[in-house]
């Protein structure tokens, strides 16, 4: 089952950067390192802290473990630099990655220790995919906050339990059921009850985006899928995709 799941992750991340085009790649390019430019830990939000109170976030992941993580931070105090063509968030956080004295980037360590999830937050793409294997491998080894059930992805039919998480960021697996495309938005339906079922939300951008890749309702007609965002209460339990690469795919199988 783990090998499964990680061969799975493996097969998404491919099919979902393999044709990235170069602007995202400019949009995750680095500004050059200012001297003394360190991470001194955590705020109690798992933002990061520096000696001269910038505010910050970090790309690609939302720290679950704050204490461990912090803790972690405030030992290595890792270097960080900040993304060169990103502007501050509207809380007036800049975008960071940070990178530990070995050479490792600080996003792997949090995630391959469990003490992190794969999120860009405001960001509209990941600026490392290939984080989504490295969080599969964690959680099939149950390490960090993937040792608590409570953290490990729910069933979408399982209705209650999603309801009871509204608000919260949650993982969800379960098959699709019937797909709807509509002109703004297109609906995975996870139920065939029209009210109450599990949905996922797919923004019309997002949408074209998978379309572009081969991603489309005959390909997700009947598929097994891990989606991830923040538990909305609409017409029942749904979320809302985030990014493209927040559909994954958990069947085994060639991409489209």
């Amino acid at each position: 089952m783990r090998r499964l799941e990680l061969c799975a992750a493996a097969v998404v991340a491919l099919i979902l950067t393999a044709n990235a085009p170069a602007m995202a790649q400019e949009r995750c390019r680095l500004a050059s390192a200012e001297p003394g430019a360190h991470l001194t830990g955590l705020d109690r939000h798992g933002y990061p802290l520096t000696a001269n109170g910038t505010a910050m976030r970090l790309v690609d992941l939302r720290v679950a473990d704050i204490v461990a993580a912090d803790a972690l931070i405030a030992r290595a105090r890792p270097a960080y630099r900040v993304l060169a063509e990103s502007q501050p968030d509207r809380w007036g956080r800049l975008p960071v990655q940070a990178i530990l004295d070995d050479g490792r980037p600080l996003a792997e360590v949090l995630i391959d220790a469990g003490l992190a999830t794969v999120d860009p937050g405001t960001g509209a793409m990941l600026c490392a995919p290939e984080l989504l294997e490295r969080e599969a491998r964690a959680r099939a080894q149950q390490r960090g906050i993937w040792a608590d059930d409570d953290n490990r992805p729910l069933s979408a039919r399982d209705t209650d339990r999603l309801a009871a998480r509204e608000g919260e960021h949650v993982l969800v697996e379960g098959r699709v059921v019937s797909v709807g495309e509509r002109a703004r938005a297109t609906y995975l339906d996870f139920s065939r009850r029209w009210r109450g079922g599990f949905t996922v939300i797919i923004p019309e951008e997002i949408w074209r985006d998978l379309l572009e890749r081969g991603i489309d309702a005959d390909y997700l007609s009947d598929r097994r899928i891990r989606v991830r965002g923040v538990m909305l209460d609409w017409r029942g339990p749904a979320i809302e995709l985030a990014i493209a690469a927040f559909i994954e795919n958990l069947e085994t199988g060639s991409s489209p």
